[in-house]
């Protein structure tokens, strides 16, 4: 029984019924965060591309993270405080940043800490165009309309987090097509660092969908573009998810 409810949980996370207010997506979180570990990490993931910032979310994540750092602390469960450490970027709130500091100091999560403290400042500028509600299509669900908006954006960093949702999980055709017209866009231009590195990640998340429609640009990746990283994944798409009959 407590297996299904925490299967049913981790579900609801996936599902957060569409048109969800602001307040009801805080409070959604707070208590994801406060349920059983799977619900726990799978709530700290989903703030990577959720747009929140709200402290009412991240205070507790913060209190549990200087618990693990304090000298005295006994040991917890270091995926958890692996994952939480990450999630405090996720809020791009400055206020968090002398615990990033503590964590980047710390032997045990040093890894973790650097990334998140090189994260947080981009977060402070994703998070208000993910969230940014007045572009929002109310024939789309809510998901969607924060994908379409980091995918409509002039980042391709930020694009890169919408890559990688698109190719672990959403393939609405809305988004695919979104995904499509930022390849197009994009593929013939030189890029380097962590934006070629979002260049693959749009490759691989809309060649994951294996929506042969696409092809034809998987081609046009593979013969034209100049960034090794997008023709490769691109050549990987074509072989594995649309091979030729």
């Amino acid at each position: 029984m407590k297996k299904l409810l925490v299967l049913l949980l981790v579900a609801s996370l996936s599902q957060l019924a569409s048109a969800a207010t602001a307040e009801e997506d805080v409070a959604h979180y707070v208590e994801a965060l406060n349920g059983p570990k799977p619900v726990r990490i799978k709530a700290l993931d989903d703030l990577a591309w959720k747009g929140i910032s709200d402290p009412r979310v991240f205070d507790p994540i913060e209190k549990a993270v200087l618990a693990e750092l304090d000298p005295g602390a006994s040991g917890g469960d270091r995926e958890l405080v692996q994952q939480e450490i990450r999630a405090l970027s996720f809020s791009g709130q400055s206020k968090y940043l002398d615990t990033l500091q503590k964590a980047a100091a710390d032997m045990h999560y040093s890894r973790y800490g650097k990334t998140a403290l090189n994260e947080l400042y981009s977060y402070a500028r994703w998070n208000p165009i993910i969230s940014n509600r007045a572009t929002w299509d109310p024939k789309n669900s809510d998901d969607d309309n924060r994908l379409l908006n980091m995918l409509h954006s002039s980042d391709l960093v930020l694009k890169r987090v919408a890559g990688k949702r698109v190719y672990f999980e959403n393939k609405d055709p809305v988004v695919l097509e979104a995904v499509a017209a930022d390849i197009k866009a994009e593929f013939r231009n030189k890029h380097s660092g962590d934006e070629a590195d979002g260049l693959a990640w749009l490759v691989k998340g809309l060649g994951s969908s294996g929506d042969v429609q696409y092809r034809p640009l998987m081609e046009e990746v593979v013969a034209g573009a100049p960034d090794h990283e997008a023709v490769s994944h691109a050549k990987r798409v074509l072989d594995k998810y649309m091979p030729k009959s």
